[in-house]
């Protein structure tokens, strides 16, 4: 239900904004200041908010609309966005006769698994240095299961330090080694799909976590 020129733009953003100490595109710390507003906007986000902005943006964007200024690398033309979006919307009509008003169902609780999915690889990590924008978890489980659960969540930081690379080419040796000598400490590695719902989990503790050392500098 989005429209791939947004997520194109707000990935783009994902992998530039680091996680240095200052506003961000990352919804722990976003905030340095603990008040009632930072736990609105962290919870709204962690079930999916932005799952729904992007829903309704997505109508907008062939029009270039202000709300995409924080996008000025975004390129597109307004055929091509347009016809994304008209694509979007027959999805959306073909579900909904479907399913009927279960469809609400379904897209709500996919919405809450896009928000915690989100920000699970990057949740407590060391915010701020020379390699903040890599501090990032990478999980381990079986491939079916990486499918399934849409794979740009494991081998997250491997992706974050070869973005180039397809998923399917991020478990190679050679791409841990190439993560190990830019970042200069071991990765974190969760093992297993217990572990990845546990990371889940644990973001409802809030959006001011204690931050992770890394391990083991070389």
């Amino acid at each position: 239900m989005h429209n791939y020129f947004l997520l194109r733009g707000a990935h783009a953003e994902h992998h530039t904004c680091g996680r240095e100490d200052r506003a961000h595109c990352l919804i722990d710390h976003r905030s340095k200041v603990k008040s009632l507003t930072a736990y609105v906007e962290y919870y709204a986000l962690l079930c999916g908010w932005n799952y729904v902005g992007f829903i309704v943006a997505g109508c907008l964007l062939p029009f270039r609309s202000f709300v995409f200024r924080h996008y000025p690398f975004l390129r597109y033309s307004f055929r091509s966005a347009l016809l994304c979006e008209l694509v979007v919307l027959l999805h959306i009509v073909i579900v909904f006769w479907s399913f009927g008003l279960m469809a609400l169902l379904v897209y709500s609780l996919f919405a809450l698994y896009w928000g915690v999915s989100q920000n699970v690889a990057h949740y407590a990590l060391p915010i701020g240095g020379p390699h903040g924008k890599y501090a990032s978890r990478t999980f381990r489980v079986q491939p079916a299961l990486s499918a399934a659960f849409f794979g740009s969540t494991f081998f997250h930081l491997e992706h974050h330090v070869v973005p180039e690379l397809p998923s399917d080419r991020l478990q190679s040796a050679a791409v841990s080694d190439r993560v190990r000598e830019v970042i200069g400490a071991q990765p974190f590695v969760v093992i297993g799909f217990g572990g990845y719902l546990k990371c889940l989990v644990q973001q409802f503790r809030g959006p001011f976590p204690a931050q992770m050392p890394w391990r083991e500098f070389a």
